[in-house]
């Protein structure tokens, strides 16, 4: 199931400094900085790790995975990843629209260039 629609159908709630927050409030923090998703996620999978046993027995089916933190850590990792994807987006935009202001700034630089070499002859034609 989608951690998403998982954490709305069971009303998921993630613990945090600033208190229990909502999948919509947990988007709204940053990934790095104060309050942030990265802290979050370390603090869930360090009380993952704290769950699970030493010696992991795959044939002992009394071994319970934590399922609430569990999707507590998936709904932030996610939004880590979708917010880091949005972020690589929006510089490689940045980037392609500073690479094709450079080149059209070249362009008009050539095309004076060409109209710079015509011959008066030329250039009056050239006038409307």
């Amino acid at each position: 199931m989608n951690i998403f629609k998982y954490a709305t159908l069971n009303t998921l709630r993630v613990p945090t400094s600033r208190g229990n927050l909502s999948a919509e409030q947990l988007a709204q923090l940053p990934v790095e900085g104060s309050n942030n998703l990265r802290t979050i996620a370390i603090n869930l999978a360090t009380k993952l790790e704290q769950s699970a046993p030493s010696t992991l027995d795959f044939l002992d089916t009394s071994i319970e995975v934590d399922v609430e933190t569990q999707a507590q850590f998936d709904l932030v990792k996610e939004i880590i990843k979708h917010k880091q994807s949005v972020s690589k987006a929006k510089s490689e935009e940045a980037a392609a629209k500073t690479h094709n202001a450079k080149i059209d700034k070249m362009i008009a630089a050539k095309q004076e260039q060409d109209m710079a070499n015509l011959s008066v002859d030329e250039l009056i034609k050239l006038k409307k």
